[in-house]
């Protein structure tokens, strides 16, 4: 497992193609209140993903612990979000996403962050979806870029504001319009922030991350001194 320093941000990035052998070792590490979760999806798509995506998450935990996948434990925080327990409490923040077969862990030492990843699909209408959950400046921006960009930059919207709020332990419990992303010139990061006066100014640096065609992620934490760095490894870890 590489070195984890201070001002590190690791990311992991996996888009597997689940084979049965994955399917059960990752089932094997899950706690029994994860396989009930796990049990409720309604589809079996749905529950191998989840599967697949918190074996992921043990895997890569227990690489920087020093443990086997199976043995961490899980609590919440105030705000609901997972964290370490036992042994492993405090050692490390992380913050994981999943969509459409790609898993997104990020860990670090020091930075409270969170990540997003999305499958770029043809399918999904982007222009009334910015409408519907986007500010108003964000979807104009959308609605007047040229066709064939318009995608990518609702996406690129998508995956920052969804990062930011998970680093800030909100989840989707604050609207997506009521963060407010701007991209930077030169396409590799955004700044979002949330406006509200009865919330202060709160502002969060997002990093895209060069997942490869099809895919579009990004992980948030506030401050600009932490460097991000991106792994990737094939469903067998």
């Amino acid at each position: 497992m590489p070195t984890l320093e201070g001002n590190d941000i690791h990311v992991w990035f996996f888009a597997p193609e689940a084979a049965p052998q994955d399917l059960h070792r990752h089932r094997a590490w899950l706690s029994e209140a994860e396989r009930e979760r796990a049990a409720r999806f309604l589809s079996e798509p749905a529950r191998q993903a989840f599967v697949l995506a918190h074996g992921v998450l043990r895997a890569v935990l227990a690489g920087y612990c020093g443990s086997e996948p199976g043995d961490l434990c899980f609590t919440v925080d105030t705000m609901g979000k997972p964290i370490l327990d036992g042994l492993a409490a405090g050692s490390l923040n992380f913050n994981l996403s999943h969509s459409h077969g790609g898993v997104l862990v990020a860990v670090s030492k020091t930075y409270e962050m969170g990540v997003d990843v999305e499958r770029v699909r043809e399918q999904v209408d982007c222009v009334k979806l910015a409408e519907r959950f986007f500010a108003d400046a964000e979807h104009r921006h959308i609605l007047h870029a040229c066709p064939e960009e318009q995608r990518g930059l609702f996406f690129r919207h998508w995956v920052c504001k969804e990062a930011a709020l998970k680093a800030r332990g909100l989840g989707l419990r604050m609207p997506l319009r009521d963060c407010v992303v701007t991209l930077d010139s030169g396409g590799e990061s955004a700044h979002v922030r949330w406006p509200h006066p009865n919330d202060g100014s709160h502002t969060y640096v997002a990093r895209f991350l060069p997942l490869g065609d099809g895919w579009v992620g990004a992980v948030a934490a506030e401050g600009e001194q932490w460097r991000t760095r991106l792994y990737r490894s094939p469903c067998s870890v």
